[in-house]
Parts: structure tokens; sequence; C-alpha cells
């Protein structure tokens, strides 16, 4: 199979005292000592860890899946996780969503393929995610990749082994598990691009269509659009690398002719050029983001087309703190149907959780609700920054709580029998609860804007009540 294609890997992230130790806008070699060299190779970021695999790990190797992660914490390997359960492939792809990697597509000797699975770290497990809806073939390989508000997004790729390439931008979203197309990127369709997120705007460009091109586009998925910017300096190329940290972007490499690396500012609509890349192997690495609570901001690069197990650090000019969140704070366990509000320091966030199928949890608020048995990730997101904190929901409802479950949300109502007090949470805004008796008199009566509320029934009588919320969902409960 003729291989016009390969990808490179990069990281962004934040870490403690940085700027203290190591001069800005340098490259400083880490530690990778026993991580097998690779290129075309996958990548996600979690929290602080930097997770990668499949890819050409040697000219006798070359389809992968093994997997492995790297704690920038510690700036150390992390060896022995479960390996990728794919078949091994080369031109992966990664991306993660609240707390949770997901990784596929990509070619091996059987041809391109479409299927994607994710990743939770606190397992240590994999499970199928939904296959990639690709046309006109059935996969695709040497993509790109972004996450905005808790969805991914894939564009781009090969479609074959020869010259055609895709300019098709999927959305993923976790909740449903599906794939939405999205509007088409407006440049020549490509493979091997670099991309970037700067608030919420995806920043994607060169790559190699009939030939290696520098042109740069930006993409918002609020108004689902595209807009050209200013190309990457030094030429055109392909797999390229490129991250972002506190409001800029930065790309470069490809192959032994390209070295350079470039800052870009989008309030100015301009590239400028910084330190060169130390490393060999300029192509075929990796890409994520990782961002470390409150500390100081930096990239990785590493592993490339000459299979080297190499990791550069690079930090960017000037002391970038970023406003990040603080540690969430909370229990971290909760009961279906029960609630737990989980807390973070810093203000102006928003809540979203990887799988709502298990916690539901109030954008605003951070109220987590239980709904099933099972782990999700509950994440709280501020401009620069984000957290995670894993929420366990290991006990069924507790006797006596009922549940509301229907087209507009999760409604819990506790406890049951009441004496004194009765909660209600509900994953929408609850606007109006009414407490009737079994003759159907209204005896209580309120109006909300919130998703949880508090009702005294201290000096309703002994006995049976009908409760109403939102003028449409009723449910019985006792009071004692």
């Amino acid at each position: 199979m003729k291989k016009l294609f390969s990808a490179v890997l990069i990281f962004s992230l934040f870490n403690t005292g940085a700027f203290a130790q190591y001069t800005p806008n340098t490259w400083v070699l880490e530690n990778t000592t026993g991580v097998p060299g690779r290129y075309f190779g996958a990548s996600f970021t979690i929290g602080n860890i930097i997770y990668f695999g499949t890819g050409t790990t040697g000219p006798a190797t070359p389809y992968s899946a093994d997997f492995w992660g790297f704690n920038t914490v510690t700036n150390m390997p992390i060896t022995g996780l479960t390996a990728f359960p794919g078949a091994a492939r080369t031109d992966a792809v990664g991306f993660s969503i609240n707390g949770i990697g997901y990784m596929g597509l990509g070619d091996n000797a059987s041809g391109y393929l479409s299927d994607m699975y994710q990743y939770n770290p606190v397992t240590d497990h994999w499970s199928p995610a939904a296959s990639l809806p690709t046309s006109p073939s059935t996969g695709l390989a040497a993509t790109s990749s972004f996450s905005i508000n808790g969805k991914g997004y894939v564009c781009l790729g090969a479609v074959n082994a020869t010259t055609i390439a895709s300019n098709d931008l999927y959305e993923y979203s976790p909740t449903t598990n599906t794939w939405a197309a999205k509007a088409p990127f407006i440049g020549a369709a490509r493979a091997e691009a670099i991309s970037f997120v700067i608030d919420n705007i995806a920043y994607v460009g060169t790559g190699y269509s009939t030939m290696t091109i520098s042109d740069f586009y930006s993409y918002n998925p609020a108004s689902n659009t595209w807009a050209a910017i200013a190309p990457l300096p030094g030429g055109g190329r392909n797999a390229g690398a490129g991250f972002s940290v506190c409001g800029y972007g930065y790309a470069g490499l490809s192959g032994a002719t390209h070295t350079d690396f470039y800052q870009y500012d989008p309030t100015t609509n301009v590239w400028t050029a910084m330190d060169s890349y130390p490393g060999s192997g300029y192509a075929g690495t990796i890409s994520a983001s990782v961002n470390t609570i409150g500390d100081t901001a930096f990239g990785f690069v590493g592993f490339g087309n000459s299979f080297p197990n190499i990791l550069y650090k690079y930090y960017p000019p000037g002391q970038c703190i970023p406003i990040a969140t603080s540690p969430i704070t909370g229990a971290n366990t909760v009961c279906v149907s029960l609630t737990t509000t989980l807390s973070d320091a810093t203000s102006g966030g928003t809540w979203s959780s990887s799988n709502t199928s298990v916690a539901t949890v109030v954008t605003a608020t951070g109220i987590v609700t239980g709904v099933a048995l099972g782990t999700a990730a509950i994440s709280y997101t501020v401009s620069g920054g984000s957290a995670t904190f894993i929420v366990n929901v290991n006990c069924p409802a507790p006797n006596g709580v009922t549940n509301i479950s229907n087209s507009t949300g999760f409604i819990a109502v506790y406890p049951n029998p009441a004496f004194s007090e009765l909660t209600i949470t509900s994953s929408d805004k609850i606007t109006s609860i009414a407490v009737c008796n079994l003759l159907g008199q209204t005896l209580i009566t309120h109006q909300y804007n919130k998703e949880q509320i508090y009702i005294d029934v201290a000096d309703l009588p002994t006995g049976i009540y009908l409760l109403k919320v939102n003028g449409s969902e009723v449910r019985k409960f006792v009071k004692q």
C-alpha cells in the first residue's frame, strides 16, 4: 500500500514552576525510558496524563495497538495500560471529552478504518463507540481532530492509499453516541493537517492535497462556519505539529526539511517565529492538550518518523498563567435518584457530565444526580482550563425515593415518606410545583426557576399527597 500521509504528536500542558527552572521559548528533553519509538500514532490527554498508542513502531511493525501514558507532573512514562482493542493500525486519531478518551480510524493492511473506541482512565477499560459515518470510503486515515464544549470533531483525512483526500467535518456527541456531519472544510481537501483550539474556535491548516500546502482556516462550532486566516509561514508542509497555550496557537515542523516553529495570535492574525524544534524525526509525532490546575503553560512534541522515543517540553514566551479551575471538591459517590453537590473555588465556569445515563449535573450549580449504577466524569470548565472529578453511582435508589424520567430530563423526589421538607431535583429548570390532596384540592403552589427546590410540608396532616412538577408530571408522596 502506497503511503502518502503521516501525522504529528503534540501536547499543550500546564506545570508548576516551569519558568522558575527553564528559559521561555526553549525546548527541554523529557524522560521516555521504556517507551518504544513510533510515528503516525494517535493521542489524547486527560487531566495531567498524555495517552498515546497505535502507529508504526519500527520497520518490522508497520501497524500496532499498544497503548501508553506520560505523567506530566512526575515526568515519567506510564506502562501496563490496557492495549487499544481495535485492530493494529497506523494514522489513527484521538481526542478527549470530559475525562474520557476516544481513539480510532486509521489504516492497516486490510484498508481504511472507521471504528472508534472510548477509554476510561479510572478503570483502564476500553469500550466501543459509534463508528464514523464516512463517505465515499469505508474509513479515514491521517485526519485532524479537536474537542470543543463537550463535543469531539474529526475532519479531513485520506480516503484511499493514493491521492484522494476528504474535506468532511464530523461532530461526535458522547451523550447520544452519534456522529453528525457539519459544514465541510472550505479549503482544498487534504490529509495530515495541523489543528489546535483557542477560546472555543478551532484552527486547522497545512497538510497534503496534491502537494504540501500552508493555508490555514478557523472553525466556529457555534455558527458552524469556516473562515480563512493567515497561512503558516515557512512554506507548505504536512504531518506538522500544533497546540495552543494561553490564547496563542503554536504550529510547525514536518519532516527533516521543517524544524521551524511559530506562534499564532488570533487577535492580530499574525504568526511569529519561535525557537526551532531540536529533536529528530520531525513528522509523524502525536498531538494533544493538557491543563494542570493553576500552573504555568507549556507544550510537548515527541516521537516521529525515524522511530525516536524522545519527548520534548516547550516553554512559550513569557510567563503565562491561564485562568484555570481549582480542584473540584465534594462527595465522589452517590446513590441512584439522590444528589450530591460539587463545587469549585473558581467562579464563572460550567459543569458537564461524560455519561448522563449514569449521572447528570446541573450546568450552573454542580448538583449531580445519580441515574444508574456506574461511573461518570464530571468536569468544570472555565476559560483557559478545566478540572475533572470522577463520581461513582454505587448504590441503588433508597426505599421511598421516587424517580421521574420524562422527555425533558430527570427528576428526583425525596425523602418519601417526608416529615418536614421535600426535596425535588431536576436536570431541567423547575418552573412550578403544586401539592394536592387525594380530593384534588391544591394545598401548596410555588413558582421557581431553578433545578433544585425544597418544599416545607411540616404543616401538612399525615397522609398521601400528589406532587405536580411543571404542570404535568405527577407523583405520590407520603407525609408522616
